[in-house]
């Protein structure tokens, strides 16, 4: 009910009317009395004109209606957000319901079933929760126990290998899904008798075979055929396979090697859920080291996200390391990450984070509690991120990495990441062992300058491998982001094989080669010019 009064200057008498009333849920009394019902699903516009006894008549006044829903008692409504719709060019709008996790609905009318989209794992029964039982909690199911062959971690049953038990099968053990099975090599059958000790069917000793030992497992004197090791290929066993090469995994997974083929798994190291999706939200984490990252990374975040991360330290006196520097979200205050320096909201805050990410953050103080929150709309990919947890040490300084080895009496070392030694001069600083400008003459690490971090500006740096007597020289990258451009003219890494220096190619970005070379030596050069920089690469080279 709303009551409305017209004056007229000259003091005449007035009188109001309302226009265009073509609906019953308006009424309008002589007194300027106006009762409205509102209805959603009949839009209205209200307009009051008066006219005094002269017959002149005021401007048109519209008034606006703004409704406000019940969402069935399922939900609220936020009054800075309407409904996508408008109506009557803005004169009448109507709430829109934010409805509680348990409803779906515009208006909150229905009742999700939290178990239809199959959220648990293979073998598992999922239970949907009654509303009541939900309450505010995003999640509205419960998982039963994994099936035979799984183990629960972190809330996702990831498959057991049994191949880790190498006394299972006598040659080759194949893991399944939830199970394994034997296979013999060539020259061997399987035994029927047990499923696993492989018979042998050839000789296996040939000493005019020319295979390489190292990867060959036997050899048929008949053919002189080399049997290969598994992971291994090639006449005389000298290729190594990589079975990520061509592989067909979606972009928002990742390529894993494993025993005669790969697996597909989410770029925090999870296997992906029944319906192939990397959801990523609301975990504690207190393994020594991991990864986390938005859902679905690097394809986009969904809306209207609210998802924490706690990690925390087992123990006392240790440190934690979080690195994110994969970083793009639409930016402040819509999209953005908080992190505090604690186990919850109430500790000391780093960000609001909008347009860049945090870095490398550490702390002494046990956690950090992590909260990314997304808006209803844009989206863009996100953010990953490592962190580590590690012994605090009391007592030695070192450069890079400390061990705790025993507590009463303190005993400590400083350690070093694999390309890297302890210095013979200076216990506590780590030194690279393959560093900028080296001939290489053994198989070991290359890593750009100052490997994990950016490197720097106007660089150069050389590697001259020289395989001697050996048959061939391979590099594989772990690692590897280089600032890109179409013909990787600003920062790249090149390799030019033997005397005649001929390039095998010039790379950047974010796809890493693979490099075979069988001259006599290769040279590996990696220059930046004077402007944006990455982490660089981390290879590994193999003189075989």
């Amino acid at each position: 009910m709303l009551n409305l009064e017209a004056t007229d200057e000259d003091g005449d008498a007035t009188t109001m009317e309302l226009l265009d009333n073509k609906t019953d849920s308006i009424r309008f009394c002589k007194n300027g009395t106006l009762f409205y019902t509102p209805n959603i699903q009949e839009p209205v516009i209200i307009g009051i004109q008066a006219k005094d006894s002269k017959n002149a008549f005021s401007a048109i006044m519209n008034i606006p209606i703004t409704v406000c829903p019940i969402c069935n008692g399922h939900g609220g409504y936020n009054e800075n957000i309407v409904s996508e719709v408008e109506y009557l060019n803005g004169q009448f709008t109507v709430l829109k319901c934010l409805c509680l996790p348990a409803y779906t609905g515009e208006y909150c009318e229905i009742e999700l079933d939290a178990c239809k989209t199959y959220p648990c794992a293979k073998g598992q029964n999922c239970t949907d929760l009654s509303a009541e039982e939900q309450g505010n909690m995003t999640t509205g199911y419960s998982c039963g126990p994994c099936p035979q062959g799984f183990v629960d971690i972190d809330m996702n049953c990831l498959d057991i290998n049994e191949c880790h038990n190498t006394s299972l099968c006598d040659q080759l053990c194949i893991n399944t899904e939830g199970s394994y099975y034997c296979q013999c090599g060539n020259g061997f059958v399987l035994s029927a008798s047990d499923n696993s000790s492989c018979i042998a069917i050839a000789g296996k000793n040939c000493s005019a075979c020319h295979c390489f030992s190292t990867n060959t497992h036997s050899w048929l004197e008949t053919t002189r055929q080399c049997i290969c090791k598994e992971g291994w290929t090639g006449s005389d066993c000298s290729t190594k396979i990589d079975n990520c090469l061509n592989h067909s995994c979606p972009a928002h997974l990742q390529c894993q090697e494993r025993k005669f083929g790969y697996d597909c798994v989410c770029w925090n190291g999870l296997k992906p859920g029944p319906l192939g999706t990397c959801k990523d939200c609301n975990r504690t984490l207190s393994n020594s080291n991991g990864w986390i990252m938005t859902s679905n990374y690097p394809l986009d975040y969904d809306n209207d996200t609210f998802c924490t991360w706690t990690i925390v330290s087992p123990g006392s006196d240790t440190t934690i390391t979080l690195s994110i520097t994969e970083y793009e979200v639409e930016g402040c205050p819509n999209d953005y990450l908080k992190i505090y320096e604690g186990n919850s909201t109430q500790d000391q805050i780093f960000g609001p984070f909008c347009t860049s990410g945090p870095g490398v953050l550490t702390t002494t103080g046990g956690a950090f509690h992590l909260v990314f929150t997304s808006d209803f709309s844009i989206t863009k990919r996100g953010f990953r991120g490592f962190y580590s947890i590690k012994d605090v040490c009391l007592v030695e300084k070192c450069s890079h990495n400390c061990e705790v080895l025993a507590f009463n009496p303190r005993v400590e070392i400083c350690t070093c990441p694999d390309w890297m030694i302890l210095d013979t001069y200076n216990t506590s600083r780590c030194i690279e062992i393959n560093g900028c400008n080296t001939i290489m003459t053994a198989s070991g690490p290359i890593v750009t300058p100052l490997f994990p971090k950016f490197y720097p500006e106007n660089v150069k740096c050389f590697w001259n491998i020289s395989k001697g007597n050996n048959r061939e020289i391979t590099i594989s990258f772990s690692d590897f982001e280089i600032e890109e451009q179409w013909d990787c003219g600003y920062d790249s890494v090149e390799f030019l094989d033997g005397p005649e220096a001929t390039s095998l190619g010039k790379f950047c970005g974010g796809i890493a080669p693979n490099i075979t070379s069988r001259n006599i030596f290769l040279l590996v050069v990696f220059v930046s010019d004077d402007s944006v920089s990455g982490r660089g690469f981390k290879g590994k080279v193999t003189i075989t």
